[in-house]
């Protein structure tokens, strides 16, 4: 799932570990528990388009954030989640 945050620094997910993430506009509806920065692999490195490799990718995610990108998440709450659903992190 790719979340698009507005106004949010690089790697902004990492601050989200800990935290639970809501879908929907209600309170009850779908829901994830942030569980750990994701570790990247090389797969980062290989265009989808055209699988070549670059490394450059996997090398400017390590120099700025340690090797890690994006997040791993566990349900908490069930339901249907829609594009352009509103999205938030709660404590």
């Amino acid at each position: 799932m790719v979340v698009e945050a507005i106004a949010s620094p690089p790697f902004g997910e990492d601050a989200w570990v800990g935290r639970t993430m809501r879908f929907g506009s209600a309170r009850e509806g779908p829901a994830l528990s942030i569980t750990l920065a994701d570790e990247r692999s090389m797969m980062i490195n290989l265009s989808p388009d055209t699988a070549e490799q670059d490394a450059r990718v996997m090398k400017t995610v390590i120099r700025l954030n340690g090797n890690n990108a994006g997040v791993y998440a566990t349900p908490v709450a069930c339901g249907r989640i829609r594009v352009g659903d509103p999205v938030w992190v709660s404590a």
